[in-house]
């Protein structure tokens, strides 16, 4: 079985998920099923082994280690990520039994001594945990709080290990995104996995040492490890001053909402990263539609399209189609230049002295004219901005649904109500009154007062309503300035036409 890019796409992006041992999930390449789980809830770190299903039973010669990236709303990865720079290898590495263990699948408890802690953030772990309760005035668990685990860095590395011990004859793979990414790369490097694909990986380079670096900056991994990146991904660009491991590759952006048009961190989600042949490998932007994207964001964050307050609706459509029209033209300049290379001097003279100055004035350049040529195309510009008006109504779509869920939301719980309170009339229950069944549901409201029964963050809910009418205003602005700007070329460029006999 060929394991793809698209696979490990998938396998990155289910590790993520809490999903029990012995469950199978669909992928490009065929179903895996999860040969052994690691869910640590102590220090973060969440990591499988699949294998694929061939005739009915798990593979195990082949074995894809996944391991999962940031849970945003964790501050051990958080911890984990900000450990990152700094994480190096050592001779004395000390972890509890516990932990090399295959059947503890979730490990709910700390069982390293304080002095076995190799992370060097835990040192900070007693100042950061008084400081943390003082200000938060609680005295409970604290989430930050590590100490007595091992980082996850070296848990995936001793969980990977015992999986390598359990299935001696197996060829490894990996995948993983973000700090799963990461990981993935760190114990593809240690335990020399066949091959492997990240997604938006940091770069690890610095966990190691020696011979190993060695190896590394020599290109040993090149065609083994690959990392797949967005050019707006901040992420993807830290290798902390170091070389990047394997080979690695610009990935087209996606653009298809809101968070994904967010400045440095939109472009990293593992959704963003989709885009494959029909092999399953990775596509990687050419060098011509790399320099048109740059080119071409360059254009619009002159207009504040990537800004915090534009609307990224349309804006995939927008990107890819600057992208094939500069990347064509591009290609359609160096096949033109081809060709005049092979032509005579004098008869290229003589077709530029054969243009008349009404020619020039069409835009194909005047007598003497120097044979530049200016590439902002008038009428794609403003088919742009027609799209750009045509998706308004995206945004009254969003509003309708929103205001549909806030009424509906009103009516599923006061038919509940309905529903109960017959029956707590008819005396089915003798401790509870309609009353106290009020109460309890305004309770569980976000507002928890009298009649209101709205399960959800009315505030934020208005605040989104307002920000999408901004971004719906902002938009129809944008529109306006760029068909403007349109105007503005197209009477630069006939202006320039005939002063310099310039192209159009």
């Amino acid at each position: 079985m060929q394991i793809t890019d698209a696979t490990k796409r998938k396998l990155s992006q289910e590790s993520y998920y809490n999903i029990e041992k012995g469950r199978n999930i669909s992928t490009p390449s065929g179903t895996f099923e999860i040969l052994e789980k690691r869910d640590d809830t102590k220090n973060g770190l969440r990591a499988y082994a699949f294998a694929p299903i061939v005739n009915g039973k798990p593979d195990t010669n082949n074995i894809v280690m996944g391991y999962a990236g940031t849970e945003f709303t964790s501050m051990k990865d958080w911890k984990t990520n900000v450990n990152l720079p700094f994480h190096n290898n050592t001779t004395n590495l000390k972890i509890d039994n516990h932990y090399k263990n295959l059947k503890h699948t979730t490990i709910n408890e700390k069982y390293n001594k304080p002095t076995d802690d190799n992370d060097i953030l835990n040192s900070m772990d007693n100042l950061g945990e008084m400081v943390t309760k003082r200000m938060t005035h609680s005295f409970g668990p604290n989430d930050i709080a590590t100490k007595g685990t091992p980082s996850q860095i070296d848990e995936s590395a001793t969980f990977t290990k015992a999986v390598k011990d359990k299935y001696p004859n197996s060829k490894l793979y990996g995948g993983g995104h973000s700090l799963g990414g990461y990981l993935a790369q760190y114990n593809a490097v240690k335990f020399d996995f066949e091959n492997t694909t990240t997604f938006a990986a940091p770069n690890s380079y610095g966990a190691f040492s020696g011979n190993v670096k060695k190896g590394i900056s020599e290109g040993r991994y090149n065609g083994r490890i690959k990392n797949v990146g967005h050019d707006d991904d901040i992420v993807n660009s830290l290798d902390f001053l170091n070389p990047k491991i394997g080979s690695n590759i610009i990935q087209a952006p996606k653009y298809d909402g809101f968070l994904t048009a967010l400045p440095f961190v939109g472009q990293h989600f593992i959704g963003t990263y989709d885009d494959f042949d029909k092999n399953g490998n990775a596509k990687k932007m050419s060098k011509i539609e790399l320099a048109s994207y740059k080119k071409t964001k360059k254009i619009l964050n002159q207009f504040k399209l990537f800004s915090n307050d534009k609307d990224p609706a349309g804006l995939d459509d927008t990107i890819s189609a600057f992208i094939k029209k500069l990347n064509k033209k591009a290609k359609a300049d160096k096949a033109s230049k081809t060709k005049k290379g092979s032509k005579s001097t004098s008869k290229s003279s003589k077709s530029v002295k054969g243009d008349s100055d009404a020619s020039a004035k069409k835009g194909n350049g005047g007598s003497g004219g120097s044979g530049k040529k200016i590439k902002i195309q008038p009428e794609a510009v403003r088919a742009i901005v027609s799209d750009l008006r045509d998706r308004i109504h995206k945004y009254d779509d969003v509003l309708r649904t929103i205001e549909e869920y806030e009424r509906e939301t009103k009516k599923s719980s006061q038919r509940i109500l309905d529903k109960y309170e017959s029956e707590l009339l008819s005396g089915s229950h003798k401790f509870i009154s309609p009353s106290d069944l009020t109460e309890y549901m305004e309770s569980l409201a976000q507002g928890g007062s009298i009649g209101n029964l709205e399960f959800y963050d009315n505030h934020s809910m208005e605040q989104v309503v307002q920000d999408i009418h901004q971004n719906k205003k902002t938009l129809l602005k944008f529109a306006e300035k760029l068909e403007y700007a349109a105007d503005k070329f197209e009477d630069k460029d006939l202006e320039e036409s005939d002063v310099f006999g310039l192209f159009s």
